[in-house]
């Protein structure tokens, strides 16, 4: 399951919100001015697909230890 985290941003033509999802602009994805129609994007490069595979190994990480934690927490409170 994967959850959208949204951001405004003002445009930067004529400062209305522009709605921003980072994991989508990080996939090569844009997000536009729904006023003025001005879109926002990342340039793809090594360096932004460096930061996606170092963002998701440490997702992945992150996820193993909560696991881990959880087992833990789940025997303990099982033994007691």
């Amino acid at each position: 399951m994967q959850v959208m985290v949204s951001h405004e941003l003002p445009c930067p033509v004529c400062r209305a919100a522009i709605l921003v999802d980072p994991v989508a602009l990080l996939h090569g994805d844009k997000a536009a001015c729904g006023s003025c129609g001005t879109a926002l994007a990342l340039e793809p490069g090594e360096g932004m697909r460096s930061a996606i595979e170092q963002f998701d190994s440490a997702r992945q990480e992150v996820r193993k230890v909560a696991r881990q934690t959880t087992w833990r927490r789940r025997g303990q409170a099982g033994g007691q």
